[in-house]
């Protein structure tokens, strides 16, 4: 590592221009980005945040030159980059400014995830077989893209900071050396708090949470759980309510079978899922598709309640979560009932949980960043209009 040494005083944020949407707000990438802003005011890092179109390697690199050729990276002690994308702007910096530190935020093991991402348009049942080969083929042509990029930017990172413990050990140590590799784990930020009214109470619903932003991935959790519902008869499913959020996207026709039989409500996008959550007693997730960590399912755990889970997914979750898991193995209606049955006991105390996975966030960020504890909040700045759009109030 060539980089300066000492902590981290002024740290250049560079992100996507999708997050900042309002209909993302609760999309898993904006809700992490949020908590990374946290860690910076309590630590007193000034932070400016750059977003980068389509998060296109050429656009970040002309954006970079132009700071730097205004004076604006001479102060910059770090950057980090949201989604290892830009291998060309990382040499560029590299070759230009060794001091800076470079971090990349992996948010998947991309050559698994996009393998994933193939097989779920396959078996979605969406449109007709062509279109799900046709889009299961840029999934696999983006593999090799992602691949790459995962490995070029992992090689010039001075720390990868995976979201994943299972990527931490299993993934980005075939990308670079392992000490480079940082586990910092999601955690609901202080933004995202939610506090029930006295009156919002919990009914006996097993909610399928699909993505803000439509996936073949989380559609494939839903398909999973109404395919299990349906091998199931109402009375032996009485007094449960089923229900799938998220975004529906192009296929909202082809949701409406699945809303038919009358047993699974389909509601979209809803204004605010932790409250949803919290009205909850369980959250479904029956796909092992996907790396990464799916926040949802510790905003659930925040929320109260249970996780039902294959028994690879829960394989892959932090241990902070995993006594809140309910396994379904193998994935059948008997084990499905059982967990439903197991699901009307209280679950495990939950609030230490996102406070610890912070605290083990924050402690892997102090490493990267060279600081020892709490200091004062500064401002979030962007950079001007004129390069880069601000980005609008996350809350």
């Amino acid at each position: 590592m060539t980089h300066a040494t000492g902590p981290v005083r002024k740290v250049l944020h560079v992100l996507g221009d999708k997050s900042w949407k309002p209909q993302f707000k609760y999309l898993g990438s904006t809700k992490d980005i949020v908590g990374r802003r946290d860690y910076f005011a309590s630590r007193g890092i000034e932070c400016v945040e750059m977003q980068v179109k389509g998060r296109h390697d050429h656009i970040c690199l002309e954006m970079l030159q132009a700071m730097d050729a205004a004076g604006e990276l001479a102060d910059i002690d770090a950057v980090v980059m949201e989604h290892p994308r830009y291998p060309r702007s990382m040499r560029w910096l590299n070759e230009t400014h060794p001091r800076i530190r470079l971090m990349i935020r992996g948010h998947n093991a991309e050559a698994i995830h996009q393998l994933h991402t193939a097989w779920a348009f396959l078996a979605s049942g969406l449109s007709g077989f062509k279109w799900r080969w046709k889009r299961a083929k840029v999934a696999l042509n983006n593999l090799g893209d992602r691949f790459r990029f995962d490995l070029v930017c992992g090689h010039r990172a001075d720390y990868i900071l995976a979201i994943a413990d299972w990527e931490v050990e299993h993934y980005w140590p075939l990308m670079t050396r392992r000490e480079k590799v940082l586990g910092v784990p999601y955690f609901v930020p202080e933004e995202y708090a939610f506090t029930p009214p006295p009156e919002l109470n919990k009914v006996n619903r097993c909610l399928c949470a699909m993505s803000a932003d439509w996936t073949p991935l989380a559609h494939h959790a839903a398909k999973v759980m109404v395919e299990l519902l349906m091998k199931t008869t109402p009375e032996q499913t009485k007094g449960w309510k089923f229900s799938i959020t998220g975004d529906l996207g192009k296929h909202r026709d082809s949701y409406k079978p699945l809303k038919q039989s009358g047993r699974c409500d389909i509601t979209g996008n809803v204004d605010n899922p932790f409250e949803y959550m919290y009205r909850s007693r369980a959250m479904a997730h029956l796909s092992n598709l996907g790396m990464g960590f799916k926040t949802k399912l510790l905003d659930m755990v925040t929320c109260g309640g249970w996780l039902i889970v294959p028994k690879k997914l829960y394989e892959r979750q932090p241990k902070e979560l995993q006594p809140f898991c309910l396994v379904v193995d193998p994935l059948t209606p008997e084990s499905f009932l059982a967990a439903l049955k197991k699901a009307k006991e209280p679950w495990p105390d939950n609030s230490r949980v996102n406070d610890d996975l912070r605290e083990r966030a924050f402690a892997a960020l102090d490493v990267a960043f060279g600081h020892d504890g709490p200091a004062a909040r500064p401002a979030v700045k962007a950079v001007p209009e004129t390069e880069s759009r601000a980005p609008a109030p996350v809350g």
